[in-house]
């Protein structure tokens, strides 16, 4: 099921990419995000990958995300799977400079390869609200404040 998040950061394009869209930056506003397993050297290029960990407690699991779009300053689109593809997101950013501000809109469609699961996701849809403004706290921090770290809750 696809959404799209709009929201204003008071920072050029630039640090969104040198912060949010680093290889250790795209995956580290998703919830329960553990760490950067690995990237590949071309990372945001179209066909790079990275490999990441997200979890809850003791439990984790790895996310393959591949650049399916990318045009540079405008639009950037992943195709994330886990679970052998049981959780599949096409997530991405649109990227629009106004006035010394820069619009972002977060891009999500979450859906799953096995129809069980898909209805599943639907029944959770609501919560998604909930992840993306988590999102749009930490991406607000990593680039206003130009840390990659950010903070951890924000």
């Amino acid at each position: 099921m696809k959404s799209t998040h709009p929201f204003k950061v008071k920072a050029p394009i630039e640090s969104i990419y040198n912060n949010v869209l680093s290889a250790e930056g795209w995956p580290s506003f998703a919830l329960g995000y553990q760490s950067l397993e690995s990237a590949d050297h071309n990372w945001p290029d179209e066909g790079s990958s990275i490999v990441f960990r997200v979890g809850f407690g003791p439990w984790s699991a790895p996310f393959n995300a591949t650049v399916v779009e990318h045009e540079r300053g405008h639009r950037f689109l992943t195709h994330e799977e886990a679970f052998s593809g049981l959780w599949i997101d096409d997530a991405g950013l649109t990227l629009e400079e106004e006035d010394g501000t820069t619009k972002i809109t977060i891009i999500r469609d979450i859906k799953s390869k096995s129809p069980l699961i898909g209805i599943l996701i639907l029944l959770v849809f609501p919560l998604r609200g909930l992840t993306a403004r988590y999102a749009k706290r930490r991406i607000k921090a990593m680039v206003e404040t130009e840390s990659p770290s950010g903070c951890g809750l924000c």
